[in-house]
């Protein structure tokens, strides 16, 4: 499927391609004596799928069918091999048959007689890419750019007629594929037709949450704003409504139904015939919206709905997926396929790219656009549905703003640019950088290089240890010197260390030793010191060729985004060297995954090993050479004071020995390794590992910013009371002290007594406001993610107990209005107040087994509250739970470089 320059959808039936997988021959047989082992082994084949797989002949003859065999030369990619080996190339009817195969070889019967084939003893076969899908190994056959251009002469098209159609497209044709021609160097977009939308549903009485398997919770509106790539005015901004609505704003075209039916159908009809979108997309659909919609037409008996992709007759079904991690949580997403159009979450993006207390979408529109949701609650849809025309308008512009917000979101990140270069770069599918992590990309990138080379990738059923059962020694770190420094500290960082480690010593699966045999005496070999791997290094390897070729693609892309002033060819390279740099960091971290897709630990525990003594390396060169100390080092850089003095001559000079320091140091490694210096800090607060603040310099000139790195105050968990104490705390520490403050404190003030009097003001000052009462309601808002190991239900009536506040308050949520409490995944939003009304009835101060004193009555977990539910009961703010734990205790940490006692600072406001 694809999109023309005009913009016009296409559909392309391709022939001539077979999915196939190879098979390794035994070693003991010339090639003669091969093409004769394929004949039989391929007749003991069909046996055993008959005789051990339940396969009868016609299935082996159809639905099972090997199509050829061919005898090919290959060598692994699993370990150096200095020869090629003996292979089967087996080439299958179609996919399913692939699977079949391989599971047949994989598995084959030992024991049985295989004399007449090979006398010379048992045989046991590995399979070899037998997992490689097939859209990958079209492109990578056809070396075609996935989200790139291609171009089939039109005397090699077939034309499809009414009668002959497949698809809804625009064209409908047929080709060969060898008559497909891919364009790499064609870097533009097509127009693509964006659709964004949103729905709105209501229970059957305005009660709880609307359920789509209940018959009367009906779907009232559907909103779609639709959008052609690079424009920023829409091309349709439509609303499906249950009932008459009227609307005050002409840009918004209503359309009415009776039934619901109807709604969903005409809906349906517009995605698919009216506008034919190339891309949908909305906030949270994978979660709520394609969900509910599906579950409608279910229940409404609607098949017909169903037929959301571009091929026709082809029906899709709703399929729910569980993803575990410790950044994300536990998430239930809900796709519903759509051959042919691609979609997209922009709340399942933000989730992954940006780390914000909140992803709901008037949070969002607030954060990046300056922009917010129209007003109005769940409890006026329903309100307003039932009353009149204007009344359902109102919600119908609400429906159609929050389809806006998405697409101007996408605009605004770039967020499409991104994925078609995320997906050109590591040619997976744009609908699979949704749905898949990052081993897919790295793996497509390795086929497509072991294609080229002549490799075969063998097969990982299972890996036999997962990542927590094999330890491999992490990134060295140089131990922090705590404390602040007024001096300049210059930092030494590495450019793109582990892929720099990779292509420097050519570390790869294939040229990884694992038979000393296979080496010849002047085989040019690199040790790993500490560890007995040995890579060869006379030929490139694919990783390394891999990273080069990224890093290469990037440097490009910087390049030519500096060069040109069109903000959509800006955001296009922007989109493609963000792409670049995480596909080529994601490298090292495929070859660590023990239950991966092509796991190799000793190549991840070569590069941690070289990392760690370039680190050791350039802090012995440094102190040894400059009279400099290194007060701490991380995994890709150091932090060095060159004992310079203080001010601006100070500033000056460290920027100077920087420069000179990383030329030296980079002398030292293997290229392409290397050492780059870009900043000063003046000064400069280091508490401990990753945890560090500074005025940052890149010139002499002036600072760039205040640089804050793994201190609460960038942690979204905290109340925006705390974080923004916190980051004015931060900025009167680094804020350089002049001579003027000097002078007015007490004769011979040292700079901490001033700093210390900035800091005293400054607190004392937030300590009096909260005691007034002075900050608004949303200042002490506090977020926490629910995960799916403490919260679950049990039954229609509650959830399992659990001590957590936040998960409290979701279960309290839950019951308070059933089906629209948090659910796992979700961070849940609360406040700390004095009462406890859902308490008010137990006498005795116990809960849950548990009996609490007087003063600790009621528990603290049990005060987390729905700012919300806040406002409408009119709750008491627990004003000395903030200054305890949302002020002093963090304040206090903070302070440590500069203050011994600063909880005194606390003491009159307590």
């Amino acid at each position: 499927f694809g999109v023309t320059q005009e913009g016009k959808s296409v559909h392309v039936a391709i022939s001539g391609v077979l999915p196939y997988f190879f098979v390794n021959l035994p070693k003991a047989l010339n090639e003669e004596e091969c093409k004769v082992f394929l004949t039989k082994a391929i007749k003991k084949f069909e046996s055993q799928a008959s005789q051990n797989y339940g396969y009868s002949s016609y299935q082996i003859s159809e639905s099972c069918r090997i199509v050829n065999c061919s005898y090919v030369r290959r060598r692994s990619i699993w370990g150096y091999q200095r020869n090629e080996s003996h292979y089967m190339q087996i080439l299958c009817s179609n996919p399913e048959t692939v699977k079949r195969a391989a599971t047949i070889f994989r598995h084959w019967d030992a024991s049985l007689d295989m004399q007449e084939i090979f006398p010379k003893g048992p045989i046991v076969f590995q399979t070899f890419e037998s997992n490689v899908d097939p859209i990958t190994r079209l492109t990578t056959d056809s070396n075609i750019v996935m989200s790139g251009w291609v171009q089939i002469p039109v005397n090699d098209l077939k034309w499809s007629d009414s009668r002959t159609r497949l698809s809804h497209c625009d064209i409908d044709v047929a080709a060969h594929f060898s008559k497909v021609q891919a364009l790499p160097e064609k870097e533009d977009v097509s127009p693509f037709l964006i659709g964004s939308f949103d729905i709105e549903c209501v229970p059957e009485g305005g009660r709880g949450f609307p359920d789509p398997s209940k018959p009367l919770d009906r779907c009232i509106q559907i909103g779609t704003i639709v959008y052609r790539f690079g424009d920023s005015k829409p091309l349709a901004n439509i609303v499906y409504c249950l009932g008459s609505a009227s609307v005050d704003d002409e840009s918004i075209h209503i359309r009415e139904f009776e039934r619901e039916e109807d709604l969903l159908m005409a809906w349906q009809h517009l995605v698919v015939h009216e506008l034919d979108l190339d891309l949908l997309t909305g906030h949270n659909i994978f979660k709520f919206d394609l969900n509910y919609i599906a579950r409608r037409a279910q229940v409404l008996k609607l098949p017909e709905f169903f037929e959301l992709g571009r091929m026709k007759g082809k029906y899709t079904a709703i399929k729910t997926t569980d993803s575990q991690s410790k950044a994300f949580g536990h998430n239930q997403f809900h796709y519903l396929p759509m051959t042919g159009r691609m979609q997209m979450d922009i709340y399942q993006v933000m989730t992954k790219q940006h780390k914000l207390s909140s992803y709901k979408l008037d949070s969002l529109a607030k954060h990046f656009l300056g922009m917010q949701k129209d007003d109005v609650s769940p409890k006026q849809i329903f309100e307003f549905q039932v009353k009149d025309a204007s009344h359902r308008g109102i919600v119908a512009k609400y429906c159609a703003k929050d389809c806006e917000l998405v697409y101007r979101l996408i605009e605004r990140l770039d967020v499409l640019p991104q994925f078609l270069e995320m997906s050109k770069v590591t040619g997976v599918t744009m609908n699979d950088l949704n749905t898949r992590g990052q081993q897919i990309k790295v793996f497509t990138q390795i086929v497509r290089e072991a294609r080229a080379s002549d490799f075969v990738i063998p097969d990982m059923r299972a890996a036999p240890t997962s990542r927590d059962d094999v330890q491999y020694q992490g990134a060295f770190v140089l131990p922090p010197q705590r404390g602040i420094y007024h001096e300049p500290i210059a930092t030494l960082d590495f450019a793109s260390l582990y892929p720099s480690i990779i292509r420097g010593d050519n570390l790869s699966y294939e040229t990884l030793v694992q038979n000393e045999c296979e080496l010849d005496e002047d085989t040019p070999v690199s040790c790993i010191q500490e560890y007995t791997y040995k890579y060869v290094q006379h030929v490139e390897g694919i990783l390394p060729r891999i990273c080069k070729n990224l890093l290469t693609a990037r440097k490009k892309a910087k390049k030519e985004m500096a060069l040109t002033d069109d903000p959509i060819k800006k955001g296009l390279l922007n989109g493609k060297q963000l792409a670049l740099k995480v596909s080529c960091n994601s490298v090292y971290g495929f070859t660590g995954a023990g239950r991966g897709m092509l796991p190799c630990l000793p190549i991840a525990s070569s590069v941690t090993a070289i990392g760690q003594q370039m680190i050791k390396t350039t802090s012995q060169t440094v102190q040894e050479n400059f009279n400099a100390t290194v007060i701490y080092g991380d995994t890709d850089s150091v932090m060095v004071n060159f004992h310079c003095g203080e001010g601006p001559e100070a500033l000056k000079k460290a920027l100077e020995l920087g420069q000179r320091a990383a030329k030296l140091v980079t002398s030292k490694f293997k290229p392409p390794n290397e050492l780059e210096f870009e900043k000063v800090y003046m000064p400069y607060i280091l508490y401990s590992k990753k945890r560090y603040a500074g005025q940052m310099y890149t010139s002499p000139d002036k600072p760039d910013k205040i640089d804050v790195k793994g201190l609460q105050v960038v942690r979204r968990d905290n109340s925006e009371l705390q974080r923004d104490l916190m980051k004015n705390l931060i900025k009167t520490m680094v804020k350089e002290i002049t001579q003027d403050e000097l002078t007015c404190m007490d004769s011979g003030a040292s700079k901490l007594e001033v700093l210390k009097s900035r800091i005293s003001d400054l607190v004392r000052s937030y300590n009096q406001d909260l005691v007034q009462g002075k900050f608004p309601l949303e200042k002490y808002v506090i977020s926490q993610s629910i995960s799916k190991k403490g919260y679950e239900k049990t039954n229609a009536a509650g959830f399992k107990s659990a001590a957590l506040g936040h998960v409290k308050l979701a279960e309290r949520m839950e019951k308070r209005e059933p089906g629209t409490g948090p659910v796992a995944g979700d961070r849940v939003h609360y406040i700390i107040v004095k009462e406890a009304p859902h308490l008010s009835h137990i006498k005795n101060r116990t809960i849950d087994g548990v009996t609490y004193a007087a003063k600790d009555w009621p528990p603290r977990h049990e005060r987390c509250e729905d700012p919300t539910y806040v406002k409408e009961k009119n709750l008491t703010v627990d004003l000395a739970y903030y200054l305890e734990n949302q002020l002093k205790n963090p304040v206090t940490s903070l302070l440590e470089p500069v203050y011994d006692k600063s909880e005194e600072l606390f003491l009159e406001a307590e």
